[in-house]
């Protein structure tokens, strides 16, 4: 009998350790205890509520159910709405946005571009002090004359060995001061957290 009732207490503590492992795996993101913010218990990254002038939409969220992770920032300025969304992946994840060729074809289509004269533009672009992190910038942005349904599309893409990280951008094609607020997001995000130690940010379940 006491032989049966510690198997049973066994099953019961690896079935414990089951669910909550399962759990923790199933939720790579949690709420920053010490700032309005959420951070990703893989890579380390802090998504602040407010980043420049940008207000974080709802909460980060999975992609795909994996490690891949992803916010929404927003912004309006005179009645203009500009977004920028914010992407944490894996290197070798199978998401289009992770591999710069397809985060560049997507980034095009979401500017009209069969019907705006959508042009394009690519330049390096470097964030961070110390250690710095080199990506691109990638614009694309619609004639003049373009329509009401075109917009301006601009993509950040920065692969780092353990982790790739981008902004996508989305504005109206007659929003020219856009590109300017979007750099400063970009430039204010916290790229010192990136590939630090979750459990010393002082995070809570």
């Amino acid at each position: 009998m006491q032989r049966l009732s510690g198997i049973r207490r066994f099953l019961a503590a690896t079935l414990t350790c089951l669910l909550f492992g399962s759990a923790s795996i199933a939720d790579p993101l949690h709420r920053f205890s010490k700032e309005d913010a959420y951070w990703h218990h893989g890579s380390g990254w802090v998504f602040p509520r407010i980043v420049a002038s940008f207000v974080l939409e709802g909460t980060p969220g999975q992609i795909d159910g994996n490690e891949d992770v992803t916010s929404t920032y927003v912004m309006v300025s005179r009645d203009q709405r500009r977004t920028a969304t914010l992407d944490v992946y894996l290197p070798d994840s199978a998401a289009v946005g992770a591999k710069l060729s397809t985060a560049k074809a997507a980034a095009e289509a979401r500017a009209n571009a069969g019907k705006c004269g959508v042009t394009s533009s690519e330049k390096r672009y470097v964030v961070g002090r110390q250690p710095q992190i080199v990506g691109v910038e990638v614009s694309f942005i619609p004639g003049a004359g373009a329509g009401a349904d075109c917009s301006r599309s601009t993509l950040y893409f920065f692969p780092t060995t353990h982790w790739v990280i981008t902004v996508r951008g989305m504005a109206a094609a007659s929003d020219a001061d856009a590109a300017a607020s979007l750099r400063e997001f970009v430039e204010a995000l916290r790229w010192d957290t990136l590939d630090t130690d979750p459990f010393l940010q002082s995070a809570q379940p």
